[in-house]
């Protein structure tokens, strides 16, 4: 009877006919359409990319009807009923509201609309490899944007860009000091050849995580740029896909909580561990946090960085704090509220990264 009634829980993601991973990709994905408020968009046709669309706008109750889909959908979604259905009718709505007016077209509703789709559409059990290629074309199609327009090339949009369209003072104040064009022209190839990169990594499983690091930061980096500006939400909702990457355990880890602060801090993980990937245990002896899993024994903040990798609860709250700042915030008090939390969030994986690199020089050099 408790399985039952946690089946219906947001936070859990198994026991469905989508992978865990997948089904946290689409869940997230309509968080993120709702918070950025998606269903404005959900009214009659205006001006649509096809003629044929008009004619939908003659059905009675029209734009309820799209509402009511996709409000409905994301429902049993959320509580983990009919989910490969429910995710194709989500991403059918989220492309035919992009379709039905050329206005209100955005790249990002394309990512999202189609990440739904192809999530739907993965066959049961399988691991999201429609979503993975779908990285692999997002990025492909930004670097053959870039790369055959000669403007990019020579570095005159990027100079546009800057200093007519976000009149950027420092960037302008430092491309001054150099000769004309020249910071516009490195800026310009350091976009191409990052997006070549990721493109490129994300076709071989052994590059994903370098690959995803990359995506990451140059994402990052030009949120930092624009002080906070994420394109629409796009920034989000490739960050949301990247968890398509991310192999969730078939086993349950064991996880020993010890004494003082990180075990206070492991508790509160523990309640959002809806999905069960612990085995929760005391180690009233222990001093730092210690996990096993497939047949790895992690300890400190390799243990801590193990269990928020799996956690759905610490991807909900990244999101969800992200947008409240983001939407709630007035700028620059969004920019820096929104900087301190995705600083915060990254300690774990950054440490853990900068130990392993540090170790992996200590033994060559010895």
């Amino acid at each position: 009877m408790f399985d039952f009634i946690r089946s219906f829980n947001p936070l859990c993601n198994t026991g469905t006919a989508m992978r865990p991973n997948t089904l946290l990709v689409v869940k997230l994905t309509f968080v993120l359409l709702c918070a950025e408020g998606f269903t404005a968009y959900l009214h009659r046709p205006f001006l649509p990319f096809f003629e044929l669309l008009y004619h939908l706008g003659e059905i009675p109750g029209y734009a309820r009807l799209l509402k009511a889909a996709f409000l409905g959908g994301g429902l049993l979604l959320m509580i983990n009923r009919l989910v490969r259905p429910t995710s194709i009718l989500l991403g059918l709505v989220v492309l035919l509201a992009n379709a039905q007016s050329e206005v209100n077209f955005r790249n990002h509703l394309v990512i999202c609309g189609c990440a739904l789709l192809l999530a739907g559409l993965q066959p049961t059990g399988q691991q999201p490899w429609l979503l993975r290629w779908q990285m692999v074309v997002v990025y492909l199609g930004a670097w053959l944007n870039k790369i055959i327009d000669p403007d990019w090339l020579n570095g005159n949009f990027f100079e546009f860009w800057t200093h007519e369209n976000m009149r950027h003072a420092s960037y302008i104040h430092l491309a001054g000091l150099l000769p004309a064009q020249w910071l516009s022209i490195v800026f310009s190839w350091v976009t191409i050849l990052s997006e070549f990169l990721v493109m490129a990594g994300l076709c071989f499983r052994r590059w994903w995580a370098v690959t995803l690091w990359i995506g990451l930061f140059f994402h990052l980096g030009t949120f930092v740029f624009t002080l906070g500006n994420p394109f629409g939400h796009f920034v989000q909702s490739l960050g949301i896909i990247y968890l398509a990457f991310l192999t969730w355990p078939d086993r349950r880890g064991t996880a020993w909580i010890p004494t003082g602060f990180s075990g206070r801090l492991a508790r509160l993980i523990r309640w959002c561990d809806a999905d069960r990937i612990w085995d929760w245990r005391e180690n009233p002896g222990g001093r730092v946090l210690e996990v096993e899993l497939a047949d790895r024994h992690l300890t400190g903040m390799s243990a801590f960085r193990e269990i928020l990798f799996y956690s759905a609860g610490f991807y909900w709250a990244l999101l969800v704090v992200f947008e409240a700042c983001i939407l709630l915030i007035p700028w620059p008090g969004s920019f820096i509220t929104t900087m301190i939390l995705l600083t915060s969030a990254m300690i774990p994986f950054s440490w853990v990264g900068v130990n392993a690199v540090s170790a992996s020089i200590r033994k060559r050099a010895g």
